[in-house]
């Protein structure tokens, strides 16, 4: 991942980090993915939470907000004090120690390499302005691909564990803390874009490479400082007793032969020769990407798989974007990073189905048994009990996501989007005379007016679901108690905003179903009398679990009444939505862009 960091400071000095990700903001590197941002987003929310990072204050589509930790980048004559040795040291024996949601199969290197080999391919030596190309051809020349496939083919034999790593320990991606509270404390790891499950002793040898040379890179070019005056092997010994240390400080498991000094040494003997061949591919692709340019981009949609590795074990793998959807536009709902931070969250306080990985493209997660809810559940009025607790618990929870989602805006511009492409002329004759009245309806005119009329309602903005229908809702087989019967489904839409969107949506479908798939879009109507009644009863019970969940309660806002017309006025909102829906729906099945 090609990046920038900015250190924003406020006017009471208090300062923090924002890092976007992308080429957009790089000129002089090109936006590659290693692992899909939506992993690092898991990656960067854990470490924060066990210490080992800065604190996370949220994502948005394009990047991260998180602490400025004061201090300052460590340097080779920090290590003249031996005992930092000891913090780096616990500190990456802690980071192994992490267990990530993240596939163990993963190879970073191999990633890095077929990115290398992508520009290379398209890489043309005579682009390099004279004077430069006689020291970047054998740079160029050497089989930097042929060799690093070789070192990772052997390396299994070396029975480096398998761990959690860090993998990019240069000293620009450590910090000398100003405030600690322990020796252990003072040194913390940034920067997380290459982490992956990979050899242990990869990073072992990474830091005291370190120790050996620096290399520097930026618009300029490359710079290389030598360090010449190193004990190596005196370095080397206090470091890897260091770690063993470590290993025994955080009561790991130890094997005799897996962890013993030899071991350990004969691992980091192996794997400098890996990154030494990183660093000379880095050089490589640093000189070609200065002179050539690729881009490449696509939208979001998802497809969901369940998996049977026997009778009784079953996942659900989902997958996002369109090279699995061939005949839906790209109308990108939630930035992966963010929808990853949800699920994970929801999946942690029980809310959510457990989640067993995040990869470049997707995710992993647990198969809940049960079925969806349908209307006739609900002749248990009990349900409404259930739904409401799960609900109120659901508005009750904090998101490291944005609260400034404009619900009306982002409706107007996909209504827009819709108003743009459509073409009456592209749609079968047949259908022709049936979508006129739909796509002529002025959705747009009446969504405007709600949007100026919305703040009046006084609804509280919650964290909300936003896709309340009864196909994102699970009655389980197995559940603990009464409120553990239902689970909710699928979070692309959940946004800050209104709670009376999620209270109107979830009536609204007392009254009528909509299914769409490939032959069209079908409505079942049910014939509900009660409606009134049924309405008044979820309120009541949702206005008992706001109370359970702790809401700081205000008689006004949060009274039956209140909420009623809260949920009345949604109402009308989820009709248009529907209406706007159903244009889109019309015009992508029918019309080609």
């Amino acid at each position: 991942v090609a990046n920038r960091i900015y250190c924003c400071t406020f006017d009471n000095k208090k300062r923090l980090i924002v890092k976007f990700y992308g080429n957009e903001l790089s000129e002089s590197f090109d936006a590659v993915s290693f692992k899909g941002e939506a992993a690092e987003a898991v990656i960067v929310y854990r470490i924060q939470k066990v210490g080992l990072g800065p604190k996370v204050f949220g994502f948005f589509d394009g990047g991260r907000i998180e602490e400025f930790i004061e201090g300052r980048n460590v340097n080779i004559e920090d290590f003249k004090d031996t005992s930092l040795y000891s913090s780096v040291a616990y500190n990456l024996a802690k980071y192994h120690n992490l267990s990530m949601p993240l596939s163990r199969k993963d190879n970073i290197f191999k990633k890095f390499k077929e990115m290398e080999e992508a520009q290379l391919l398209s890489f043309d030596l005579n682009k390099i302005d004279e004077k430069y190309r006689a020291l970047a051809k054998p740079i160029l020349d050497f089989p930097a691909k042929e060799e690093t496939e070789l070192i990772l083919e052997l390396a299994s034999f070396t029975n480096s564990r398998v761990v959690f790593s860090h993998n990019d320990l240069h000293f620009n991606n450590m910090i000398l803390r100003n405030e600690f509270d322990s020796n252990n404390d003072r040194i913390m790891f940034l920067d997380y874009d290459l982490s992956s499950y990979f050899y242990r002793g990869f990073d072992l040898a990474y830091f005291l490479v370190e120790h050996q040379f620096r290399l520097g890179a930026n618009e300029f070019g490359l710079r290389i400082d030598y360090f010449d005056d190193q004990n190596l092997d005196e370095i080397e010994q206090i470091f890897v007793k260091e770690y063993m240390n470590a290993l025994k400080t955080l009561n790991l498991e130890i094997d005799e032969n897996l962890d013993s000094l030899e071991q350990i040494y004969h691992e980091i003997e192996f794997f400098i020769f890996l990154r030494f061949l990183v660093l000379i591919g880095f050089m490589q692709y640093v000189i070609s990407i200065n002179k050539c340019t690729s881009y490449n981009s696509s939208g979001v949609a998802n497809r969901i798989y369940c998996c049977s590795f026997s009778k009784k074990k079953r996942v659900i793998i989902k997958f996002y974007g369109s090279e699995f959807l061939e005949d839906v536009d790209e109308i990108t709902l939630k930035y992966e990073p963010e929808e990853a931070i949800i699920v994970y969250r929801l999946h942690k306080i029980g809310l959510g189905p457990k989640v067993f990985g995040f990869f470049d493209g997707g995710r992993i997660e647990e198969f809940v048994e049960g079925r969806n809810v349908n209307i006739n559940d609900f002749k248990d009025i009990s349900l409404y009990s259930t739904f409401a607790y799960n609900l109120a618990k659901y508005h009750s929870l904090s998101m490291p996501i944005s609260r400034k989602y404009n619900l009306f805006k982002n409706f107007i511009e996909m209504v827009e989007k819709v108003n743009l492409e459509c073409d009456l002329i592209k749609i079968d004759a047949k259908f022709r005379e049936i979508s006129k009245p739909l796509l002529e309806f002025q959705v747009m005119e009446e969504v405007k007016w709600m949007s100026e009329i919305a703040p009046l309602i006084n609804s509280r903005i919650v964290f909300v679901h936003n896709d309340l229908n009864f196909n994102n809702m699970i009655l389980k087989d197995k559940f603990d108690s009464k409120n553990d019967r239902i689970m909710f489904l699928d979070y692309e839409w959940s946004k800050y905003t209104y709670r009376g969107v999620d209270l109107a949506y979830f009536l609204v479908e007392h009254q009528f179903r909509v299914y769409t798939n490939e032959n069209g879009t079908r409505v079942d109507y049910f014939k509900v009398q009660n409606l009134n009644e049924i309405k008044e009863t979820f309120v009541q019970e949702y206005i008992k679990a706001m109370k359970t969940h702790h809401f700081e309660m205000n008689d006004q806002l949060d009274s039956l009444n209140h909420i009623l017309e809260e949920i009345e006025f949604f109402t009308v909102l989820r009709y248009l939505f529907l209406i706007a829906f159903e244009q889109f729906l019309v015009i992508s099945k029918r019309c080609s862009s």
